[in-house]
């Protein structure tokens, strides 16, 4: 079962309970929750689009305080792969892995626009890891290539978002955000000698590394399930 389904599937199993408890709200000060987009889709799409990447929850859990006059806020998330390439030519088979870790901690503050709706605004620290092994990428020369790569990210993210109270307890939300970034990036090369007599001198097995930084704007395309308890 994917991580994103597991969370929605335990939400729905604590729904009852939560719903008849007492709905003091001074009693409500902690809220969790879960990305239902990707079951969502599920429902709702009848014809997958082998050409289209499926959605994947950048945060499968977020958790928030909340206090007087802010809620302090945090999410996490992750997503592994692993799928296998086939050499042709020996028929050897490698295995390829990739991870993303994501999580995030803020604060933010809500705005009341009626007994229904609440607007909240705020301010995230980023941080992403990401790991990727890959032994053949593609073979040229004589030479198989490959490459080990990791890479992290840290960036600062104001925020904007909507809330949408189905009762005192449950709601939905989506928000967007304005990043500001860094990343580090550091891959080595994976080589192997596949011909008795390349005709290429053999590539550069040296550590790569690279640094970069940017901007990037994210419009709410995800919605969160949540619960106060």
């Amino acid at each position: 079962m994917k991580t994103s389904n597991l969370f929605t599937l335990l939400l729905a199993l604590a729904l009852p309970l939560v719903t008849k408890a007492q709905s003091d709200e001074n009693l409500m000060k902690n809220e969790i929750g879960t990305d239902i987009t990707v079951l969502i889709d599920q429902i709702l799409s009848f014809d997958d689009d082998p050409f289209v990447a499926p959605y994947l929850s950048t945060y499968q859990l977020t958790y928030k305080r909340h206090f007087n006059r802010f809620s302090a806020r945090f999410a996490i998330g992750g997503n592994t792969s692993s799928d296998d390439a086939i050499d042709d030519t020996s028929g050897e088979v490698y295995q390829r892995t990739r991870q993303d870790i994501n999580y995030r901690i803020g604060v933010e503050k809500h705005l009341e626009l009626s007994k229904k709706w609440n607007f909240y605004y705020g301010l995230d620290f980023r941080h992403s890891i990401n790991n990727a092994n890959n032994p053949f990428h593609f073979q040229n020369g004589g030479w198989r290539r490959g490459y080990d790569r990791k890479s992290y990210t840290v960036g600062i993210a104001p925020i904007i978002g909507i809330d949408f109270r189905i009762s005192d307890r449950v709601a939905l939300q989506t928000e967007a955000n304005f990043v500001a970034y860094l990343t580090k990036l550091t891959e080595q090369p994976i080589i192997m000698q596949i011909s008795e007599d390349p005709s290429q001198d053999m590539p550069s097995t040296d550590l790569i590394e690279d640094r970069s930084s940017g901007t990037n704007f994210n419009a709410p395309n995800f919605l969160v399930l949540t619960i106060r308890l």
